[in-house]
């Protein structure tokens, strides 16, 4: 019984199988919450992609904020320009999409959140239509700014073109300029048996397209060190192929297929849950002053509060740290220098973008 006037009946149980479990606790999640989950979305639409062909109202995500906004109210989601103030007390999950250049103040007050508890999905965006396929661009990746930071947590963003030479593991791809159309290895097509399905996000998901995907690498040592875990949660088929190279990526349907010993699975998005110690620890907060008595950004001498840590700043557990004497951050808040994150990062933002139609 639901608590409504008259009970509620799964029906259909033998083909719900292995997500009945799924559905019935989501259902009573969504009975028994006090709110909805409160979302932020960062876009950093940047000016050269915001082409007339490629937008739509809202911008070049605001399908997905449509979604959004359906799912959980009108009221449950804000988008916010930059995050100088840091990231509002009252968010439970943000999404970055397509960050560009993101100063490093801005990324501490990312990682504040993650380290409060917060939930950070991260729609990395380095090759897109304007630095793959424009002629007389610099083909350059597009730098998010997080690069550092990610390092920190020891995930490598092999910045270049993910492409998949299985036979049924990319998308068509149509020529404008030639009028021509045909299987495109550099918008790979990933697999029902490419993601993880037990995973609420992925399940039902039977293929989802990627426009020129950049690939990770895991530092499995420092995930070791740490007590984190880093699970790939989308890849490619095992005939995957990273391709250093992005300029005028699309000037041929047809490439060679590599050789075998080149190709391999390759991690699109990553899962990150774990301990995670402030990447900041012992240091200033980025723009702004270090204070007398704390630890200069070398971590090496000044007085050191009870345990090692600079005055200032609060072992946390993922949760607000409210002890008396601390110094706060920016925002208002105590600092954080360590805690539980859940992080969902992906090689490339165009999944989500307007363009890339509602799969």
């Amino acid at each position: 019984e639901s608590g409504d006037a008259e009970p509620k009946l799964v029906d259909a149980v033998a083909r719900l199988a292995d997500n009945l479990e799924y559905v019935i606790m989501s259902d009573l999640d969504k009975r028994t919450r006090v709110r909805p989950p409160r979302i932020a979305f960062f876009d950093a639409d940047t000016p050269e992609l915001k082409f007339k062909y490629f937008r739509r109202e809202g911008g070049r995500f605001g399908m997905l904020a449509g979604m959004m906004m359906e799912a959980f109210g009108p009221k449950s989601l804000q988008v916010l320009e930059n995050l100088e103030k840091g990231v509002p007390a009252d968010i439970d999950v943000l999404v970055l999409l397509a960050p560009d250049k993101v100063p490093e103040e801005q990324v501490y007050a990312l990682e504040q959140f993650a380290l409060r508890g917060g939930r950070l999905v991260i729609l990395l965006d380095p090759v897109n239509v304007h630095n793959a396929v424009i002629i007389k661009q610099q083909n350059e990746p597009r730098v998010s700014g997080l690069e550092s930071w990610l390092s920190h947590i020891g995930i490598t963003t092999e910045y270049g073109l993910v492409g998949d030479f299985g036979d049924d593991s990319h998308c068509p791809f149509y020529f404008m300029s030639q009028k021509a159309q045909g299987p495109y290895v550099y918008w790979p097509l990933v697999l029902e048996d490419q993601m993880a399905q037990d995973l609420v996000g992925f399940q039902g998901l039977k293929a989802v397209p990627m426009c020129w995907p950049s690939g990770f690498t895991v530092d499995e040592v420092k995930q070791d060190d740490t007590g984190r875990t880093v699970r790939t949660v989308m890849r490619t088929s095992a005939y995957g192929h990273r391709r250093p190279e992005i300029g005028l990526v699309a000037e041929t349907l047809t490439y060679p297929r590599p050789e075998d010993s080149d190709l391999e699975e390759v991690p699109l998005a990553l899962l990150i849950e774990g301990p995670l110690e402030s990447m900041w620890k012992g240091k200033p907060i980025p723009g702004t002053e270090p204070e007398e008595g704390t630890l200069p950004a070398n971590g090496e001498g000044g007085d050191e509060a009870p345990g090692g840590d600079a005055p200032g700043e609060a072992e946390g557990d993922g949760g607000d740290n409210d002890a008396a004497g601390r110094d706060e951050a920016p925002e208002g808040r105590p600092r954080m220098v360590q805690g539980d994150v859940g992080i969902l990062v992906f090689g490339d933002g165009e999944i989500a973008a307007n363009y890339m139609g509602p799969q």
